[in-house]
């Protein structure tokens, strides 16, 4: 591919190129010039490197409308991750939680799993999605050594920071929730 950039870089003359082994972009300020593009790239990759487009990955859009590329979608003023790469993760993220629960696999193995998940997601603006993973798995937080969960990710009632969230004595032995009655007036 480095004949493809060196063609590309200095036949064509692109400053706005960039490729990720065998996906590229290519910014422009014109759809003309891009579709001109297209066959002379077409060609040259046929001739040159016997590589062929594949139809329904060539697209040529506006810039406003986000760029799709290596698993994100890239706007003028921030990237996403691709919807499909967040259902992905996810799908991911329930079966190696099921694994956990199950038995099958350790908190270690399920917090290296997550870990290439955090590395995608902290190249977007996806903090809404970043919370949802972490809620998920919030039974491995690191600083777990007050007790507040078990291995299984079962709140410790006991735990001292449980107490204090809920404002109990440490000789209370029960937690009793308590409704105070109101006025038959509904004030």
């Amino acid at each position: 591919m480095n004949e493809f950039d060196q063609y590309v870089k200095r036949e064509l003359l692109i400053k706005n190129y960039v490729r990720y082994a065998d996906d590229f972009i290519i910014v422009s300020d014109g759809e003309k010039k891009l579709k001109e593009l297209l066959s002379s790239i077409g060609y040259f990759l046929k001739t040159k490197l016997r590589l062929e487009f594949l139809p329904k990955k060539v697209s040529v859009r506006k810039y406003s409308q986000g760029i799709d590329f290596l698993g994100y979608v890239i706007l003028p003023h921030y990237s996403v991750v691709r919807t499909k790469t967040k259902q992905r993760i996810f799908r991911r993220l329930r079966r190696r939680v099921t694994e956990f629960k199950q038995g099958i696999v350790d908190e270690q193995c399920v917090d290296q799993s997550l870990q290439p998940y955090r590395g995608v997601l902290s190249h977007a603006n996806c903090y809404r999605v970043r919370q949802e993973m972490e809620n998920q798995t919030w039974f491995l937080k690191p600083n777990n050594s007050s007790g507040e969960f078990s291995a299984k990710g079962e709140l410790n009632y006991n735990s001292p920071a449980f107490r204090a969230f809920v404002r109990m004595p440490r000789n209370a032995e029960k937690l009793e929730i308590v409704e105070k009655a109101r006025p038959a007036g509904g004030g």
